[in-house]
């Protein structure tokens, strides 16, 4: 009895989910995540691919459920949830008691980038004084006490909404430091763009500890669904092909 009481809660756990997302009585009923706008290699908006989306499918394949995608700011995430629009979303975080997260599928590289010519003059936080720092947008969110502290010892603070821009800003010398993703901007340059990285215009000085991603979800048993199907991804070489499709040092 001990012995098959894991494979019965495995498959009611499956039946669960089933009627879930069979409620409508659609056969090709999807599950609805959302995942933010457009931060290359993270998520890319044109099909719905890139690191987050490719890995939070692969997980859901493995449980042999489908996914569709739905891309909203950062500061919607726990509107749409609230009002019970998506399933779950992949976010930095969410409101107390709102939903149930998964364990971490994924992190984020960020950390203290600056612009080339000021790259020897830049050893902490204290060194951006006076100079013209950006950073993503709801940076405030998730490094409260980073932003904060720029937002104090510098007058020139923006805030940049795509990634892309700021790969340019750095190259016309429009930004000094930037607080953010550095594989983003890797990416965007040598992908993207089509540049070496030797030809990067800009120099990470501060990498921040890596940041876990992690699902929420509405309902426990798709956490449950989707914690056990990462487990399975991760034993097999397409958790490893994904990642280093997209993370470039």
């Amino acid at each position: 009895m001990g012995k098959l009481l894991p494979k019965f809660l495995s498959g009611l756990s499956l039946t669960l989910l089933s009627l879930i997302v069979s409620a409508d009585d659609s056969a090709d009923k999807k599950l609805n995540i959302a995942v933010l706008l457009e931060i290359p290699p993270y998520i890319i908006e044109e099909n719905s691919t890139g690191l987050e989306p490719d890995i939070i499918r692969a997980v859901f394949a493995e449980e042999n459920i489908a996914v569709n995608f739905i891309h909203v700011p950062l500061a919607r995430m726990s509107a749409i949830l609230h009002d019970r629009i998506v399933d779950g979303v992949a976010s930095f975080i969410t409101e107390k008691g709102l939903c149930d997260v998964s364990d971490p599928f994924v992190y984020w590289h960020d950390g203290v980038i600056v612009r080339n010519a000021v790259a020897a003059d830049v050893a902490s936080l204290d060194d951006l004084a006076g100079m013209r720092v950006g950073s993503f947008p709801n940076a405030v969110f998730v490094y409260p006490d980073v932003i904060n502290q720029v937002h104090n010892i510098t007058p020139s603070y923006v805030t940049v909404h795509r990634a892309q821009l700021v790969v340019k800003m750095f190259e016309h010398g429009r930004i000094d430091a930037y607080i953010g993703n550095y594989i983003s901007l890797n990416y965007i340059h040598d992908v993207e763009d089509g540049h070496s990285a030797e030809e990067r215009p800009f120099t990470v000085v501060e990498k921040f500890d890596l940041y876990p991603r992690t699902m929420c979800f509405l309902r426990p048993v798709i956490t449950d669904i989707f914690n056990r199907g990462l487990e399975k991804l991760k034993k097999k070489p397409i958790y490893d092909q994904i990642l280093q499709k997209y993370i470039i040092e």
